[in-house]
């Protein structure tokens, strides 16, 4: 995948935005679903939502409709796995809040949430959904609580205390570990279903600024961070968790990192806010492997993935982001450079539909089911792009024509009309001998 290039889409964006960029938070401010796009909105008092419909571009005016979500700032928004209109939220204010946005977007401004989880102490500071479970979600806050929540009811179905304040909240692909990155350096893993104490830590990165950390592909865990020299990538082997057996040094630069990991390809995608590059390595068979990277002069506050199914695979599409900037919107699409057009199986193994694997009940049980998948053209797909049909046109060869070639051709030409000219006579001699 060293040949992947990223290219801005030209089909639109969104302008006028006004995001909430001097927060001081390490959740998302921006999210995507496959029909909508959540902005953590600035406002003067408490905290709001902007909703966008995902091909719906548009500059926005003064009388924008917004989701009146928090009392204070909003610190994380998540879009559930299962329902793309189905938006989490978390604030200052210590609530997590459920919204359903209707399917045509908002009309109007809207403060009525769809759920309400209230045990937070302090701020809700980060938010996950269960990727097998869709009734299942994670939230983590400031007061060290880490719970997972029934969203039907608001009910605690786990709590554990982290060790300190956590960076980063990540659910592993089968929906059983949950993963922390703490302040103090330190990652920890709770097996849910199990014990509320972590059944895994180890070591992250030796910089005490803010790290990142995530599940791979199998038995592999990745973190981001700043190591001695800079910026670093560590990977590691969940059977093995004393220490990394891998760290990849990246580049020098200062900005926190986050990261997106794409299960299929096993790519990770790793950026920096106030930055333009987007930086992408290989997590494969226990190794992380050089990739390459995108470069652009504009630069990104934040920036969201969009689900697999979603992919232009015609194009060769890989992965597309939605690009966050001071104030404005735009797709960035990571694409494998193909001669051809149409759709290439060698780059889509069966993607997930976006249906749950198991219900709360049979997670609770101690199941484990995978999700189900199928090929990415069995999946409806509004951002598909048609393949482009060519028909070759035929082109009758030229002869060229010589003096002696027009002379014999006259020849007989003349000889036929002679010819002819004789059985019309014999014709009417016929003709004139019955009269």
């Amino acid at each position: 995948f060293k040949n992947i290039y990223g290219e801005v889409d030209k089909s639109g964006s969104f302008t006028s935005l006004r995001p909430r960029d001097g927060q001081n938070t390490d959740g998302s401010l921006i999210e995507v679903s496959p029909e909508f796009i959540a902005v953590n909105w600035h406002t003067s008092g408490g905290g709001s939502i902007g909703i966008f419909q995902t091909r719906s571009y548009m500059r926005v005016g003064s009388n924008f409709p917004l989701i009146s979500a928090h009392k204070s700032p909003v610190t994380d928004l998540k879009f559930s796995p299962f329902n793309p209109s189905l938006l989490a939220s978390s604030s200052d204010d210590g609530t997590c809040k459920l919204w359903s946005i209707p399917e045509e977007g908002l009309k109007d401004d809207t403060n009525t949430e769809l759920q309400v989880f209230t045990e937070h102490g302090k701020k809700a500071s980060l938010l996950n959904f269960n990727p097998c479970v869709k009734e299942l979600i994670a939230s983590v806050g400031t007061d060290h609580d880490l719970y997972a929540w029934n969203i039907t009811d608001s009910s605690i179905v786990f709590k554990a205390k982290t060790e300190d304040q956590t960076y980063s909240l990540d659910w592993d692909a089968a929906g059983s570990l949950l993963g922390v990155m703490n302040k103090n350096k330190r990652i920890n893993i709770f097996d849910v279903r199990v014990s509320d104490q972590a059944t895994l830590s180890t070591d992250g990165h030796h910089a005490g600024r803010v790290q990142k950390f995530g599940f791979a592909d199998g038995p592999y865990a990745f973190s981001s961070g700043f190591g001695t020299t800079g910026r670093e990538v560590k990977l590691y082997d969940l059977r093995n968790f004393d220490k990394a057996v891998g760290i990849h040094k990246l580049d020098t630069m200062n900005g926190t990192l986050t990261n997106f990991y794409d299960g299929d390809t096993g790519l990770l995608y790793l950026y920096g806010k106030g930055e333009g590059t987007v930086h992408y390595l290989e997590l494969k068979e226990g190794e992380i492997k050089q990739g390459s990277s995108y470069s652009s002069d504009t630069q990104q506050i934040s920036m969201a993935f969009f689900p697999k199914r979603t992919m232009d695979y015609n194009s060769c599409e890989l992965a597309r982001a939605a690009k966050l900037t001071r104030d404005q919107c735009h797709y960035v699409s990571f694409k494998y450079p193909r001669r051809n057009q149409g759709y290439a199986e060698e780059f889509y193994p069966e993607c997930v539909t976006g249906e749950p694997s198991m219900t709360l009940d049979e997670w609770k049980a101690g199941e484990n089911k995978p999700l189900p998948r199928k090929k990415i053209i069995d999946i409806e797909n509004k951002f598909k792009s048609e393949v482009m049909q060519f028909e070759k046109k035929v082109v009758v060869e030229k002869k060229s024509v010589t003096m002696d070639v027009i002379l014999e051709e006259n020849k007989v030409l003349k000889a036929q009309v002679s010819d002819l000219e004789k059985k019309l006579a014999d014709l009417q001699a016929q003709l004139d001998a019955k009269n």
